[in-house]
């Protein structure tokens, strides 16, 4: 089913609500627009969790450059994961 960047957001708090340690995005690219303008009515309500942005180490140039400046990289073993900082320092 198709959400809204406001539902989405709602999610994500719902999530964190529940108890949740982080929110792990898996291969987002496609839908990185949507979650990017999600984010801001997510941490207006208060969103503080991690969220990881998993893409496996293939993200392109040019989505990197649209993820700059709120994403930091993390090694983990052989995968790379991208974490979206909001409004949290990573543990």
């Amino acid at each position: 089913r198709e959400v809204g960047p406001q539902e989405l957001g709602n999610m994500m708090l719902r999530l964190q609500r529940g108890g949740c340690h982080n929110i792990n995005f898996v291969t987002p690219t496609h839908f990185m627009p949507q979650i990017l303008e999600a984010l801001g009515p997510a941490i207006e309500g208060g969103l503080r969790v991690p969220l990881v942005w998993n893409c496996g180490g293939y993200e392109s140039v040019e989505a990197l450059k649209l993820l700059e400046g709120i994403v930091e990289g993390q090694p983990n073993g052989s995968r790379r994961l991208r974490t979206i900082r909001s409004g949290c320092r990573r543990r």
